[in-house]
């Protein structure tokens, strides 16, 4: 028994002192898949920044948790009103506060591959017409999911001790809207998926 706390101990300082910490910023290219519609959707733009901090396990795995700033969403081509003001696209903007916590494995050639769940909260969520009649609009959240969960895939590599590039896919395991959401048909069976391209930057 005391050999095992001993252990502990030792794992948890060197653990304590390997730790390193970090920032990451970069672009996301998001979407919103659904299923039970017959809307088709469009890669939409936005932004990522956050914290990041990382564990070493052994020589070749780590844990890296991080704390982001999601923004998410799609763009959806929805209506045809023909000569008066043709088609109509709307953009879905849903802004989310994620936690990623990834498995990284390290190969000698300073790349790694990572994977791991993302819990996340949404912040906040609105949808505006590509027309001048129909301004941006904020959804109704008590319709939506606020908490979501995603499981992640990527790669990086370790230009420096300090700074790095990295792209991630995280694919949406649950669903956007809830059952008997009625402000937004297409939210109501749907998931988010989106690729992070972008810098990390540890101290």
């Amino acid at each position: 028994m005391k050999k095992i706390f001993l252990g502990l101990t030792v794992l948890a300082s060197s653990l304590s002192f390997a730790q390193q910490f970090g920032v990451k910023a970069g672009l996301n290219l998001s979407d919103i898949s659904n299923t039970s519609t017959a809307v088709d959707t469009k890669m939409k733009t936005g932004l990522y920044a956050g914290v990041t901090a990382t564990f070493p396990i052994t020589e070749s795995y780590s844990i890296k948790p991080e704390l982001v700033y999601n923004q998410m969403g799609a763009k959806t081509d929805l209506y045809d009103f023909g000569g008066i003001i043709g088609q109509v696209s709307t953009t879905t903007k849903l802004d989310y506060l994620s936690l990623p916590i990834m498995l990284q494995y390290n190969l000698p050639s300073n790349l790694y591959l990572e994977v791991g769940p993302e819990f996340s909260y949404m912040l906040s969520a609105n949808q505006s017409l590509n027309t001048i009649i129909t301004p941006s609009t904020n959804i109704n959240m008590d319709y939506l999911n606020r908490f979501n969960v995603g499981a992640g895939v990527g790669a990086g590599l370790k230009i420096n001790e300090n700074l790095g590039i990295n792209a991630r896919y995280t694919f949406g395991l649950t669903g956007i809207g809830k059952d008997g959401n009625v402000t937004d048909y297409f939210l109501s069976n749907s998931k988010n998926n989106n690729l992070q391209v972008g810098l990390d930057f540890n101290f």
